[in-house]
């Protein structure tokens, strides 16, 4: 059981861990075997699976890895090995002059649960001009996502805005209202809502991450 507690890199300790789980199945494999079938594994043989138990796992889960069937080797490489990163800036960013821009959120307690949702209206200066938020039924995180944006959208006919951005850290409801996407039943005249009080204005509904919402 020293592997279970060996000192390594935080990302390999689950293989580390997962080694006395291949040892004791393949020895419970060999008891079998020769208790019900009156044949044995060798050792060897016992150490070659699991040793391929071991690269399949790590084949999985990093499967871009070019990884050996040594087992020396094995451990070497995943000791070497550095999970490469990919960083990608996220902030918000201004509406172009004389539109303004709305940010729509959801929160769901489960899925589904109690909801709640929330928007903020921006100018070009990003100074907030209004926001607003509330509980709603239990639902889902899609429907409360929707509700959102139709609150926004409802603010912005009643307040007459003409040119606005919509953005949202929902894919689902970004591709739906782009067009992208087919509308889920459950929110199909929430939608529709949502085009109506948008039509004949000037708007454009993005994606963006949520550290930027």
């Amino acid at each position: 059981m020293k592997w279970w507690g060996a000192q390594c890199k935080p990302d390999i300790t689950s293989y580390y861990r997962a080694l006395p789980s291949f040892i004791i199945w393949e020895l419970w494999r060999r008891r079998n075997k020769k208790k019900h079938e009156g044949r044995t594994l060798s050792l060897p043989r016992i150490i070659h699976n699991v040793t391929r138990n071991m690269y399949m796992l790590i084949k999985v889960r990093r499967p871009h890895m070019n990884v050996s069937r040594s087992w020396a080797q094995m451990l070497n490489e995943l000791e070497e090995n550095r999970t490469m990163l990919k960083t990608i800036m996220v902030k918000w960013e201004y509406p172009p002059k004389g539109w303004v821009k709305y940010n729509t959120d959801r929160a769901s307690r489960g899925n589904s649960g109690l909801s709640s949702y929330a928007f903020c209206l921006r100018d070009d200066r990003g100074g907030i001009i209004y926001a607003e938020g509330a509980t709603i039924e239990s639902t889902t995180s899609t429907v409360a996502e929707a509700k959102a944006i139709l609150e926004a959208s409802k603010h912005c006919k009643e307040q007459n805005h003409n040119q606005i951005i919509i953005q949202t850290d929902s894919i689902l409801m970004y591709k739906v209202l782009t067009e992208e996407w087919e509308i889920p039943w459950n929110i199909a005249d929430t939608v529709e809502e949502i085009k109506a009080c948008l039509a004949g204005k000037q708007h454009n509904v993005q994606h963006i991450m949520r550290e930027g919402n």
